[in-house]
């Protein structure tokens, strides 16, 4: 749950439990095609075994190049930020070394396609 100015956004009803995860895939993203694992306001408990991670990560998200067997965190649930945007909420997640998770979840389907 996040504070916000006009009370709180609740976005646990989002949350996988047991470390459970969405995933999305990027193919001919440069450089290279990957898979993005993430929990909302959780951690996505399989980033912690993919490629060569060893230890526990506690990372929300994981960016997993199947490639090159690596998966590093992209964000972590003590970083992140939310703020309202028009019809929705955008949730960030800041830490990982290799960028920035940033989701975009509207309230409203039909806005995603106005605006692509």
């Amino acid at each position: 749950m996040f504070a916000n100015i006009g009370g709180l956004i609740d976005l646990s009803p989002l949350t996988l439990p047991n470390g459970g995860y969405y995933a999305g895939s990027f193919f001919d993203y440069p450089p290279k095609s990957f898979s993005l694992l993430f929990n909302i306001c959780g951690y996505a408990t399989r980033c912690n075994s993919l490629g060569n991670n060893t230890k526990n990560t506690n990372a929300e998200s994981c960016a997993f190049y199947q490639n090159d067997d690596t998966a590093p965190p992209m964000g972590y649930i003590d970083k992140s930020e939310l703020f309202e945007i028009k019809n929705g909420v955008s949730l960030s997640y800041y830490g990982g070394k290799n960028g920035t998770a940033q989701f975009k979840i509207y309230c409203d389907p039909r806005h995603i396609i106005e605006h692509l």
